[in-house]
């Protein structure tokens, strides 16, 4: 981990060609900077799942069209919202159709 600032995001050396270089802050828990090998840089929220235990991401925006800053009171506010609520914004920030409901503890067999 590591307190990320406007040098430090700026400095990022690209990666290997085909890999991603992924920096957490060590200020604002789960925010995330990622940068490609084509050197596209964002902002990501982390989350885990607690039923399935798997670990989700809201992308927050690109830079530095999105600052350090509002992306430190995003992430913020993500922090607060249930990890359902953060899964359907992980899809529609992909402009995915969210996963059905789980109905199958309500379900019962025709007798």
């Amino acid at each position: 981990m590591l307190r990320l600032t406007d040098q430090v995001l700026r400095s990022v050396a690209l990666p290997k060609a085909g890999k991603r270089r992924e920096l957490i802050d060590a200020r604002c828990s789960g925010l995330a900077f990622r940068v490609s090998d084509q050197g596209a840089r964002s902002f990501s929220f982390r989350f885990r799942d607690p039923k399935t235990r798997r670990v989700g991401r809201v992308t927050l925006g690109t830079y530095p069209d999105l600052s350090l800053s509002k992306a430190r009171e995003k992430a913020d506010e993500l922090r607060g919202q249930s990890p359902t609520e953060l899964t359907r914004q992980r899809y529609a920030s992909a402009n995915e159709i969210p996963p059905p409901a789980d109905h199958s503890a309500r379900w019962r067999p025709a007798t």
